[in-house]
């Protein structure tokens, strides 16, 4: 909606689909249903409007972005919780990092990210094995 215009809540799933088709028809992006899908995802999820206001296929398809958003942020910082924020990040705004700097991400999970992993071979690391 533009800025100052009246809020209109939906009254059911066909509405909310109704308005998201003339917002987009009018040139903006929306985002839809429980996961916030962005419309901009709809071709590359093979879905539409409709389909997102299924709360089990809105699900699934935020699950499939967030799965893909992982795995660039895990080719970018190895697996764990530096990808995870990455992804979060990535979800909230299509970039691994500006969602970090946005403050999204820690909205989100309750904490700052954590910083990069560290060098495995710093003068800080310490590791230990078991001798056999």
């Amino acid at each position: 909606r533009p800025a100052g215009a009246p809020v209109r809540r939906p009254t059911d799933a066909a509405d909310a689909a109704a308005l998201a088709r003339a917002a987009m028809a009018a040139g903006h992006r929306v985002d839809l249903g429980l996961m916030q899908v962005n419309s901009a995802n709809l071709e590359a999820l093979g879905t539409t409007v409709e389909r997102l206001f299924e709360p089990c296929a809105n699900l699934a398809a935020g699950a499939a972005i967030l799965v893909g958003a992982y795995g660039r942020a895990v080719r970018v910082h190895g697996p764990g919780q530096p990808a995870l924020h990455a992804a979060l990040s990535a979800d909230n705004t299509g970039d691994l990092a500006r969602g970090l700097r946005n403050g999204y991400v820690a909205r989100v999970t309750g904490r700052p990210a954590p910083a990069a992993a560290p060098d495995p071979f710093s003068a800080t690391t310490v590791y230990m094995r078991r001798s056999p």
